[in-house]
């Protein structure tokens, strides 16, 4: 999915602060804005609930998701 064309689905980028505020400076640079469907989710994994993050972010458990997890 090209992220800068207007895309349909949601995409939620989940990563330590550090590493989205760098991913979002190098969107920024790359695109001039962070495209309305990505979102990039702050997370601390040992102090913060995934699933909660995710829900403030705009996450909705009611639509069907697709996960790829990286370590």
């Amino acid at each position: 999915m090209p992220l800068g064309r207007a895309a349909p689905t949601p995409v939620f980028e989940v990563d330590q602060a550090v590493n989205i505020a760098i991913k979002q400076q190098s969107i920024k640079r790359a695109l001039g804005t962070v495209p309305a469907s990505l979102h990039l989710v702050p997370v601390d994994f040992q102090r913060d609930e995934l699933a909660e993050e995710l829900r403030r972010a705009g996450h909705d458990t009611a639509h069907r998701t697709f996960f790829i997890w990286e370590g």
